[in-house]
């Protein structure tokens, strides 16, 4: 009799179970991030269910308050067998949590397979995989893109070592690194395998397969809500492991480039860029930090070009789609089939009768050397190198490491235009601070933990006189920001919005003390004393009428309310001797 009672009484609840069912709201991702798999315990075992394509799509879990909830990936939340696996667990008499279905992303769903448990407990009831199913990881990469979509991020990081049992993921967010919560847990193993998987796909990379034990680089393509994403690949070596870097294309570039104006490039530099790209011969370069945009500026450059000029590009690997160019992938296995291929595809362009020709990247001796022999072809040649500012793209350029002769970069005509772009941080025009309100808070100032209202009045004074704009323009990040600017993940990129191009630029031709300069002392010796004026004064060099530092653009958007008087600090004066009494 009792039994028939518990029997009934369990019908009952079953019941109930399946008309809330066709009710409830399934928990919305992300929703319960502090538990972790392995906290949990799988109850595939107690539910009698042996059904490895199942649990690839949900998984029946005990959460650790005793309650059971079933795990799902987004698309399938509303899957009768979702509802058959609650119903299924209510039968069994398991206590069932509020809401009875989670949607989890593929990262979590993917480690739990792997059965993690906490430390002490027995294994999962599953056999332990092997390996992650495929399909888990390429819903995995694609969760990775499109929250770095989502956030802005240009890069995605990963990171594993032999010894770590997790991975370190991370996305560069306006210039600065953010680990996610969402990726947190991710396992060495889970992570390698994607990055096995993912290396299947890339195009002109140096490598049949994903080698942990060397550099490789190449680029892939996903398609992410109907949209193409290129990604560049580029893996290093580290310690007991390896990193690697997925940059984010800008897929505008790659039907439809923005605007060289749009960028944020001033009147003035448009018309040096588009006088760069005429003519016969001459070296345009572009310089910047790692993630400054060079590539895009680029790419928009070299849709100004007419048709009637033959355009071709030698990249390693190719980056962005030129309608109007014949690109080539320079890559090979080894260093020295890609030098091979290299030298190969420049004899060709010879012989190619080219007007216009673009190398990715100026690294070393080699492509050196093809920029002097094409550009003394008469040959346009437009590159990008890592420089500090458009004075020390000439240094850089006769370094020993990559060698231009400097009395070529000397003689008239060689060089045509070099430019220097930085992005800076763009403070949110919907919750930016004016100065009093800045000074009513307790944010600090750049390098002071703390700082009194009487601190931040003469640091301001400093600064204005410093910057030559009064400082009640100025606006200030809040850094507790707004509902259009607040990043969750990311509190050091909440308050802005955006970033703004900041460049500088020397055209040789229009600057007529460079080359008397250059005829009196040695190329460095010039730079050198360019660049200090620029730094100590504040203000062009006599000889060179044209040159404006980005130092003082950046004053400029400072006194307009653009950028944040802190940054400007932090990035163009972090100890500038007037303001050592207070930062």
């Amino acid at each position: 009799m009792m039994r028939a009672n518990r029997e009934s009484a369990l019908s009952r609840s079953v019941l109930h179970v399946g008309e809330r069912l066709l009710h409830e709201t399934v928990g919305a991702l992300g929703a319960n991030p502090t538990v972790l798999p392995e906290e949990v315990e799988l109850l595939f075992n107690r539910l009698q269910v042996a059904d490895a394509q199942l649990a690839n799509r949900m998984c029946p879990v005990r959460l650790p308050d005793g309650r059971a909830q079933v795990w799902v990936l987004p698309e399938h939340a509303y899957d009768d067998q979702a509802r058959a696996l609650v119903l299924a667990l209510s039968q069994i008499g398991m206590p069932l949590a509020e809401p009875s279905r989670q949607i989890v992303s593929a990262a979590r769903l993917g480690e739990l397979n792997r059965g993690l448990r906490r430390q002490g407990q027995s294994t999962s009831s599953m056999t332990r995989a092997a390996s992650t199913p495929k399909h888990v990881l390429v819903s995995l990469l694609d969760d990775l893109i499109a929250w770095a979509l989502k956030s802005d991020a240009s890069d995605i990081h990963l990171t594993i070592g032999a010894r770590e049992r997790l991975a370190d993921v991370a996305f560069t967010i306006n210039g600065g690194c953010v680990r996610p919560e969402a990726f947190a847990q991710l396992s060495t193993q889970i992570v390698q395998e994607l990055l096995s998987v993912s290396w299947m796909a890339v195009q002109g990379g140096n490598g049949a397969v994903f080698d942990m034990t060397c550099e490789q680089q190449g680029r892939f393509e996903r398609t992410i809500a109907g949209d193409v994403i290129a990604i560049r690949w580029a893996s290093l070596v580290v310690q007991g492991g390896i990193s690697v870097c997925w940059r984010l294309l800008n897929r505008a570039c790659w039907h439809e480039p923005p605007s060289l104006d749009t960028l944020g490039y001033s009147k003035g530099h448009y018309q040096q860029l588009q006088r760069a790209t005429q003519g016969a011969g001459g070296l345009v370069v572009f310089a910047g930090l790692v993630g400054s945009g060079k590539s895009t500026s680029l790419a928009s450059l070299m849709k100004l070009i007419p048709p009637t000029r033959k355009i071709i590009t030698l990249e390693d690997p190719v980056e962005y789609v030129i309608a109007n160019a014949l690109q080539c992938a320079v890559a090979g296995f080894t260093a020295e089939a890609a030098a091979a291929q290299l030298a190969s595809k420049l004899k060709t362009i010879k012989r190619s009768a080219a007007h216009d020709v673009l190398i990715g990247e100026l690294r070393d001796s080699l492509g050196a050397q093809a920029v002097v022999d094409l550009v003394l072809a008469g040959t346009n040649v437009y590159t990008t190198v890592h420089a500090s500012s458009a004075l020390q793209i000439l240094t850089r350029l006769s370094s020993s490491l990559i060698g231009v002769p400097e009395s070529l970069l000397a003689m008239p005509g060689f060089v045509k235009l070099l430019v220097y772009q930085v992005l800076l941080k763009r403070v949110c025009e919907s919750c930016a601070m004016q100065m009093d309100a800045w000074l009513a808070t307790d944010q600090s100032l750049p390098g002071s933990p703390r700082a009194s209202v009487q601190d931040k009045r003469h640091w301001l004074a400093q600064l204005s006189q410093l910057i030559g704009s009064p400082c009640s323009s100025w606006r200030f990040r809040d850094s507790a920001g707004c509902p259009e600017c607040r990043h969750p993940e990311d509190t050091q990129s909440t308050g802005y919005r955006g970033r703004l191009l900041v460049a500088e630029t020397l055209e040789p031709a229009a600057e007529p003390g460079f080359y008397s300069v250059l005829a009196a002392t040695s190329l460095c010796s010039a730079v050198a004393n360019w660049q200090g004026m620029a730094a100590e004064l504040g203000q062009t060099p006599s000889s060179l009428s044209g040159y404006v530092p980005v130092a003082n653009t950046a004053r400029d958007l400072v006194a307009a309310g653009h950028v944040d008087p802190r940054d400007y600090v932090k990035r163009f004066a972090p100890a500038l001797p007037d303001l050592s009494g207070v930062i």
